[in-house]
């Protein structure tokens, strides 16, 4: 059973931190999309850190919704991807 998930997006100096809670599938795209969207709106940062829940479930689509935001920040070449997940929330 897939677990609803949230996404707060926060800010610490220019690191932009996803705080994400629940399970990431290819149902997720949207809430990721318009996440990364508010960190675009919000101007460039030098490093994204997404933040999983310790039980935190993703899928083949999940980590094909985080590779298309990847490939988005690399277009840019304004901002850098750092990828780290942590045990706990």
């Amino acid at each position: 059973m897939e677990i609803e998930n949230e996404i707060i997006l926060d800010r610490n100096d220019d690191i932009a931190v996803f705080l994400i809670r629940g399970d990431i599938t290819a149902q997720s795209e949207p809430r990721i999309n318009e996440a990364y969207k508010q960190l675009d709106d919000r101007g460039s940062v030098q490093a994204i850190l997404i933040q999983f829940e310790e039980d935190a479930y993703i899928n083949s689509g999940g980590i094909a919704v985080l590779i298309q935001i990847l490939a988005q920040t690399q277009k840019k070449r304004s901002t850098y991807w750092n990828y780290r997940a942590f045990r706990t929330f």
